[in-house]
């Protein structure tokens, strides 16, 4: 599974997540999970292929969905 993943692109990856998003009107977080449990890997192995605006939207679900604690605003 490690090999599978490594095959892909970052880019590759950042848009299967953004098709299932915006197609199946999926959150980031669901869209991952999703993607992850169709090509039987585990979404440790998928974070550090992910891009810097994956892992913020990743982040603002998990704090909407209160996983995580809130971070500040900067205004």
């Amino acid at each position: 599974h490690i090999m599978a993943v490594a095959a892909l692109s970052s880019e590759k990856i950042t848009q299967q997540i953004q098709r299932l998003v915006s197609q199946k009107r999926m959150t980031y977080l669901e869209a991952v999970i999703h993607l992850c449990e169709q090509r039987g890997w585990e979404p440790e192995l998928l974070a550090p292929h992910l891009g810097d605006a994956i892992k913020s939207k990743l982040s603002e679900d998990a704090q909407r969905l209160h996983y995580i604690p809130r971070q500040p605003a900067l205004f």
